[in-house]
């Protein structure tokens, strides 16, 4: 329940180069949102999904990425388990309460890496999609 930071005014506009020009104008629809995550992805750091994440939730109320990013932070919690355990129907809720306790002690930068939105998406929820692939 933070509130914008730094990049995240940034990812509200439509990236015409690396940065928002200095005529700005703000994401409408969908096809200006898919422009500017592909310029952005181009032209600056190539990391599209979770960019072009952090674009689309920066045209809906903050709200939505508060109710959507803890429920980020739990499934990557459960994935974990799941993963290390091998096994769906045992989720023991002690090794869950631990894993999250270690996913709060251990991942650098707590706040940025999973409550700021920019941060979140490219530290909290690429690793839920990778996860979710495995």
């Amino acid at each position: 329940m933070t509130g914008y930071a730094g990049d995240d005014f940034l990812y509200h506009f439509i990236y015409h180069g690396e940065w928002p020009t200095k005529h700005i104008s703000a994401i409408h629809n969908v096809f200006e949102w898919i422009q500017s995550v592909i310029n952005q992805t181009q032209m600056w750091n190539g990391r599209f999904i979770a960019q072009g994440l952090v674009q689309l939730f920066m045209q809906f109320p903050k709200e939505i990425f508060n109710i959507a990013n803890p429920i980020a932070f739990i499934a990557v919690g459960l994935l974990i388990n799941l993963l290390v355990r091998r096994k769906i129907r045992e989720v023991n809720p002690i090794y869950l309460l631990l894993t999250y306790c270690t996913m709060f002690y251990f991942l650098p930068d707590f706040e940025r890496a999973v409550l700021w939105l920019s941060g979140s998406f490219n530290y909290l929820w690429m690793p839920l999609i990778y996860l979710g692939y495995f």
